[in-house]
């Protein structure tokens, strides 16, 4: 617990949390470019520890960059009457599907809603299954036969270094199929009814 105030350089403090944002989104942090799926900061754990670095450096930054034992500043719910105006771009991978559902209250003090939890509803909904790729001799994440009927598809991608991957791509109905179930995916069917 602190006792006293330290102030923190407010320039310093944007440039953080610009550059943690942009990790937390799949990005590179300097030249805010689309970073390669297969990269630690695409782990589920390092992203909600980016997200919770966020939220303490936005504390901060709420509070004039004081630090002091009460800057606590609960986020607000998502507002998912936003996701109506989502406008399909092109066929693409979870993660920027929901970067792109999370532009409207980018900046705001609100909770992102993040990929991850999308992708495991989309398993425990029978769309995706995990697999072992022999040849890539790790578990993968791969379209089951209700998630291809929807438009859930993979694409294998070579890198410069290392061996091949695998990207799940989702084309238009895929990802409006997502959009609208946003809100039972993250409320959940007994808050959407209000029990």
């Amino acid at each position: 617990m602190l006792n006293k105030e330290t102030n923190i350089d407010l320039t310093k403090l944007d440039i953080a949390i610009k550059y943690i944002e942009r990790m937390a989104e799949g990005k590179n942090p300097v030249t805010n470019q689309d970073i390669i799926e297969e990269t630690i900061v695409n782990d589920p754990n390092v992203i909600r520890c980016l997200f919770f670095i966020i939220d303490v450096l936005k504390q901060v930054q709420a509070n004039g960059g004081v630090i002091t034992s009460n800057t606590k500043s609960k986020k607000e719910k998502f507002p998912f009457e936003t996701t109506k105006d989502f406008v399909f771009r092109k066929d693409n991978s979870i993660s920027y599907i929901m970067q792109q559902v999370n532009e409207p209250i980018e900046g705001k003090n609100i909770k992102k809603l993040s990929y991850v939890k999308v992708t495991k509803w989309l398993k425990e909904q029978g769309y995706l299954t995990e697999e072992e790729d022999k040849e890539l001799n790790k578990k993968v994440t791969l379209p089951t036969e209700k998630g291809k009927e929807i438009g859930i598809y993979t694409e294998k991608r070579e890198r410069l270094v290392g061996p091949s991957y695998i990207v799940v791509m989702y084309n238009e109905e895929a990802q409006y199929f997502i959009v609208n179930h946003l809100e039972e995916i993250f409320l959940g069917e007994g808050e959407m009814l209000g029990t």
